[in-house]
């Protein structure tokens, strides 16, 4: 049951994101197949985004950003050092990237099958 509420709101996403693209795309000689396997690279490439960005990527652009932006306030509220604030970060619970990677495969092998069927 847990694992059918991790998949449920990815599949949804990927829902919307079909309907936008099947709205824009209909009329098209296999419209079906391109907007299953367009959701499918979508919903994939945000997995990965998702991925790098819970190893840490982005840490330092992060921290840059707060640090640039605490220069103008009276109270700095980021007052840890660079390396405090990753493992800060690695502590912080991180959402599995697998439901969305597991569905974005489903689309895009059903859009996939359907364009050459």
């Amino acid at each position: 049951m847990r694992i059918i509420k991790k998949l449920i709101l990815p599949f949804m996403i990927g829902c919307i994101i079909f309907c936008v693209l099947a709205l824009l795309r209909y009329g098209i000689d296999h419209w079906l197949g391109d907007c299953l396997s367009i959701t499918g690279f979508l919903m994939m490439g945000y997995a990965g985004l998702v991925f790098v960005a819970h190893e840490g990527t982005f840490n330092i652009v992060t921290y840059g950003f707060l640090k640039f932006f605490d220069m103008f306030r009276k109270n700095p509220h980021v007052t840890v050092r660079y390396e405090e604030y990753v493992l800060i970060q690695k502590d912080k619970t991180k959402s599995p990237v697998w439901p969305i990677l597991v569905i974005g495969i489903l689309f895009l092998v059903v859009g996939t099958i359907i364009l050459y069927v």
